[in-house]
């Protein structure tokens, strides 16, 4: 049984009968995502996370996806880790190999499945936020935001706290594609 997620996604739709188009970002329509994880996959990032702390980690997921005019359905089906992901994860940040984008893409083709999602963790020692006066939420980084910027599909977000004991906390949650804000 997997945790069954709803998150949403913006979808080009465009109007075949005008003339006129529409500039991309006014021709994006929400489309509801709906994201299956199993509990075995989310068990095995949280052990990943936990042995990585207080240092970032990421993971790719691995499965199938199919859309209806309302909906994409996302399911995943396993956890990719890169071999190296260690040499390139700090406390602040996961720097991204686009080696690992290419090995994942072959690793899941070779299975019939694709990537269809992200996870990285955003780790927090009890030192850091003993004085906050709240838990840190499960969003996206400014730099996940630039960096994830072309990624369409589910980015899951994994924040690990420390208590005072030492005891480790995790809460997760997964976000979908955003819509382009141009200023003027």
């Amino acid at each position: 049984m997997g945790c069954l997620l709803p998150i949403y996604c913006y979808e080009d739709f465009a109007e075949e009968k005008s003339s006129h188009r529409k500039s991309s970002s006014e021709n994006k329509q929400v489309k509801r995502i709906l994201l299956t994880v199993p509990k075995s996959v989310l068990r095995q990032f949280r052990k990943q996370a936990l042995e990585a702390f207080p240092v970032e980690t990421c993971a790719f997921l691995i499965g199938t996806e199919r859309q209806t005019r309302a909906r994409r359905y996302v399911e995943v089906k396993e956890l990719w880790v890169p071999d190296d992901v260690r040499k390139f994860c700090t406390s602040d940040y996961v720097l991204f190999q686009p080696a690992w984008f290419v090995a994942a893409e072959e690793h899941a083709k070779e299975a019939g499945l694709e990537v269809v999602a992200f996870c990285h963790t955003h780790p927090y020692r009890y030192e850091e936020i003993a004085g906050w006066g709240r838990k840190p939420d499960c969003s996206d980084s400014e730099n996940d935001l630039d960096y994830f910027d072309h990624w369409d599909g589910p980015n899951g977000i994994f924040t690990i706290t420390e208590t005072k004991t030492g005891r480790k906390r995790m809460r997760y949650r997964f976000w979908g594609p955003r819509a382009p804000v141009e200023m003027v």
